[in-house]
């Protein structure tokens, strides 16, 4: 049998297994929580590496202005995109919204924007990715006007140094500033500025190459122009302007020198230039008539050159009848021009006029001509049908004195050749542009009058006389009976010669001028033989001469005689070369030449001027082998470009057109002026 403390201690015991059993248990069920959450955290962890996170696109830069024509380069960024497959770019507007380059999946991507804002001025460039279709990334781009400058076109392409440039486009400023235009990197000086239009003459020492704008110091885009050879501008070098005004000739007159023998009606009308041309140049040759019927009308010269009549049917009103003549491309040393007519009427007066530069072929840019009854004489308005075209307008009244001719002044022509008593006057002008132009001379008194106007292409051909030299020659007749005349004598060079030729018993004495006022100067005394008074005058030294110069000259009473005018360029501003040298007697037996006056220059290097008066016969040539200026049944005129401090023998062609014995009583004077290279 148990006993109680036994049985009190074995409880005790049992309490205490059972207590820490229980303590076990709660241990056990702890771990397995602890296990679980640890396995729970486990399975979690696992789920999480297996599955991807998801794609996503950025642009950048995210927004950004962008001028038209100009570029910007867009960058994506692709998160998660393990196999890297890149994205596909687009653009969306309304309108046009520019151009991706290289390719839409390139990356970065170069953006161009269009060459006008759209409306609105927002593009959207998206980048999607090509892995996930679903994603994407955008940019957001504004196109604005370009503050930067932009060359359009120019306008011409290519010119000489000097053309007028038009440069189209953006952004240059309302005004010039500091801002620049060079070609090939010479800087030009721009004529006009505006912010979209430049106006800049090609600059001296250009190239070709690129013409830029730099406004601000931002360059332009550049744009080629091609710098050519510049084509000279056409240029007047010398004309001469010749009237007859004595008895014909008679049967055993020789067609010999400019002897304007036009009360001949067997022989041709000779005319000649002021100096012998120059290769290459143009010979304008103007002549007027009464109008008649004359058959057939021809004009050549003493250089076998081919003239072409600009008028099939010459221009005319019921009095006078012109026509105008043209050689280019001449040969060298030309000087005497033949008009010849199937029946020779009277009134004759022609000019010969050389100039510089005209086109050699396909040379005529337009002629007009018109007739009526003022003071104004306009040719009628055309259009030269090319740029820097010479225009060339005769003009002749029906009755004389006709008063002072005028020039046109818009534009700006030249007056070259004036005789009030005449009725006969040329002016030149070069049409910069091929824009209508309507030729207009004014004569002081109202008149009926026909002009005519033709314009001939420039060209790089011929050119000017170097030194001195002769521009212009007008002979004038003094057939009014009076004690003073006055003529106008366009001119342009620095010392001017006067020539009389008159009667026994008529002088000069005095020469004035006006435009400007000059007193000119006798140079000896004269001469006096049995065929008149020669006598020759020089104007002030080194006259400043202008086309608008008047020539008066006083004396006694003038009832038959003629003064010839040189106006030469080139001389030296003392340009005296000489005493007169005079010459007179009374050849009996008929001879040719008829040996004159011996002169001796005090330089090497100048011109003769001579002039004789012939009693019996004519003269129809002068020698030295020169030029003759003008042979009339009685006088003459000549000139003759010296080159050494040697004696000269002047000397005349003579012939018999009066009668059929010797030369009879003459006279004849010659001075010499030096070039301002003499020595």
């Amino acid at each position: 049998m148990i006993s109680r403390e036994t049985h009190l201690c074995m409880r005790r015991k049992l309490f205490a297994c059972s207590a820490s059993s229980r303590a076990l248990r709660w241990l056990f069920v702890v771990s397995l929580l602890v296990v679980s959450l640890a396995c729970l955290s486990c399975s979690s962890y696992k789920s999480s590496s297996t599955t991807p996170p998801p794609i996503s696109v950025s642009v950048a830069p995210a927004s950004a202005s962008v001028a038209v024509n100009q570029m910007k380069q867009f960058t994506a960024t692709v998160t998660y995109d393990s196999q890297n497959m890149g994205v596909t770019w687009s653009l969306s507007c309304t309108g046009s919204c520019g151009l991706l380059s290289p390719s839409s999946t390139a990356n970065p991507i170069t953006y161009t924007a269009p060459a006008n804002v759209p409306n609105p001025a927002t593009v959207t460039l998206t980048a999607k990715s090509n892995a996930d279709t679903t994603k994407t990334g955008q940019a957001t781009i504004t196109v604005v006007q370009s503050s930067t400058p932009n060359i359009t076109n120019l306008n011409p392409t290519s010119g000489p140094v000097g053309t007028p440039v038009t440069i189209a486009g953006a952004n240059f400023g309302a005004t010039r500033g500091t801002s620049t235009v060079t070609f090939s990197g010479t800087a030009a000086t721009p004529s006009s500025w505006s912010a979209t239009s430049i106006v800049a003459p090609v600059p001296s020492g250009a190239t070709t190459g690129n013409v830029v704008v730099t406004v601000g110091g931002v360059a332009s885009n550049g744009v080629p122009f091609t710098v050519t050879s510049a084509t000279a501008m056409p240029a007047f070098i010398n004309g001469q302007r010749q009237v007859s005004t004595f008895i014909g000739r008679g049967t055993g007159a020789a067609t010999a020198g400019c002897d304007n023998n036009t009360e001949n009606a067997s022989g041709n009308y000779l005319f000649c230039l002021a100096d012998a041309s120059l290769a290459g140049n143009a010979i304008i040759a103007a002549c007027v008539w009464d109008t008649a019927s004359v058959g057939v009308v021809t004009m050549a010269d003493d250089g076998s050159n081919a003239y072409t009549p600009m008028f099939v049917t010459p221009p005319n009103d019921a009095s006078r009848t012109i026509q105008i003549w043209l050689a280019a491309n001449v040969a060298a040393q030309t000087h005497q021009l033949e008009l010849a007519f199937g029946s020779k009427p009277t009134g004759i007066q022609c000019g010969a006029y050389q100039f510089a530069n005209v086109a050699t072929a396909s040379l005529n840019c337009g002629q007009t001509s018109a007739s009526g009854t003022g003071a104004s004489l306009a040719a009628g308005s055309f259009a030269p049908a090319a740029n820097n075209c010479l225009i060339f307008q005769l003009g002749v009244t029906d009755l004389a004195p006709s008063g002072t001719w005028t020039a046109m002044s818009s534009p700006v022509f030249t007056l070259q050749d004036a005789s009030p008593r005449e009725g006969f006057a040329v002016q030149t002008f070069v049409q910069g542009t091929a824009a209508a132009v309507n030729p207009t001379l004014t004569v002081s008194s109202s008149n009926a009058w026909v002009t005519a106007a033709v314009a001939l292409k420039s060209g790089n051909s011929g050119g000017a006389p170097t030194g001195m030299y002769v521009r212009h020659i007008a002979q004038n007749a003094l057939v009014g009976s009076k004690s003073t005349y006055t003529f106008q004598f366009p001119c342009s060079g620095n010392l001017v010669v006067v020539a009389f030729n008159g009667n026994t018993g008529e002088s000069l004495s005095a020469v004035t001028g006006t435009n400007p006022t000059s007193n000119y100067t006798q140079v000896g005394s004269g001469v006096v033989g049995g065929e008149g008074i020669q006598q020759i005058w020089r104007s002030p030294d080194n006259i400043a001469c202008t086309q608008n110069h008047t020539i008066t000259i006083s004396g006694t009473t003038i009832t038959l005689g003629d003064v010839m005018f040189y106006d030469v360029t080139g001389a030296a501003v003392s340009s005296l070369d000489s005493t007169l040298a005079i010459d007179s007697g009374d050849q009996g037996p008929f001879s040719s030449p008829l040996k004159a006056a011996l002169i001796t220059p005090n330089s090497n290097d100048g011109i003769l001027f001579c002039t004789a008066g012939i009693a019996d016969n004519g003269s129809n040539s002068f020698i030295p082998t020169g030029y003759q200026d003008n042979q009339d049944e009685n006088n003459g005129w000549g000139h003759f470009h010296y080159t050494s401090a040697s004696a000269i023998q002047t000397s005349w062609g003579t012939d018999q057109r009066q009668a059929p014995g010797g030369v009879g009583p003459y006279s004849d004077a010659c001075a010499a002026f030096k070039s301002a290279t003499a020595h």
